[in-house]
């Protein structure tokens, strides 16, 4: 258990942004499996607390979403996208920096399941 956990507790605001910014850091190393996991159970923990259309929530999904697009698991991470934008959307709008990004992810994964042969087994 880490210095914040015991702290804060598993399920606290501030573990959990410590757990996403964990998440990206090994999706940023490049270990995107690692990374899900993290991720995965950050986002469990986080529906715990915040709302599935919530700024808080958005910015997990977006994390794990990223992993997900480098796992090309194109399914999973558009329907990530798609609630984060919305979270994005209620939260500070659809002329946020946070919006925009994640409106580009999610064209990525939209492209890439229209292109992906046999995507409805996906």
């Amino acid at each position: 258990m880490n210095r914040i956990t015991l702290m804060y507790g598993e399920v606290h605001t501030n573990t959990l942004t410590a757990a996403r910014n964990l998440g990206l850091a090994y999706s940023e190393k490049g270990d995107q499996i690692k990374a899900k996991k993290i991720l995965t159970e950050t986002l469990e923990k986080t529906l715990t607390l915040y709302p599935e259309v919530s700024y808080r929530t958005a910015l997990v999904k977006t994390a794990l979403a990223r992993a997900l697009l480098e796992l090309e698991e194109w399914r999973d991470a558009q329907y990530h996208l798609k609630h984060a934008l919305e979270g994005f959307r209620e939260s500070v709008g659809e002329d946020s920096i946070r919006f925009t990004r994640t409106e580009k992810q999610l064209a990525i994964a939209n492209e890439k399941l229209a292109t992906t042969p046999d995507n409805s087994m996906l």
